[in-house]
C-alpha cells in the first residue's frame, strides 16, 4: 500500500481526483472507503468547476498511473 493512503477513523483513502489546467493542479475530491467496505466522495470544489477533465489517481495501487475522464 501506497503511503499516500491513509487509515483511522476516517478510512482508507482510495483514489484522488484532480483537475489539471496548465501548471494549476486542483484536488476536486477523495473516495475513502469505511471499515465496512463502503465508498464515500469527500468533494473539494463546487459542481460548476467539474467541467473537463479530471484526472484520477489512485493511491492504494503502487506505481498506478493517473487516468482523465471526461466531465461534460
Amino acid at each position: 500500500m501506497n503511503d499516500q493512503a491513509r487509515g483511522g477513523a476516517d478510512g482508507i483513502l482510495e483514489v484522488r481526483a484532480w483537475k489539471i489546467c496548465g501548471a494549476e493542479k486542483v484536488l476536486v475530491a477523495e473516495r475513502v472507503r469505511d471499515k465496512d467496505g463502503r465508498c464515500r466522495m469527500i468533494w473539494h470544489v463546487e459542481e460548476a468547476q467539474l467541467r473537463g477533465f479530471l484526472w484520477l489517481e489512485d493511491v492504494v495501487e503502487e506505481g498506478s498511473p493517473p487516468s482523465a475522464i471526461g466531465i461534460e
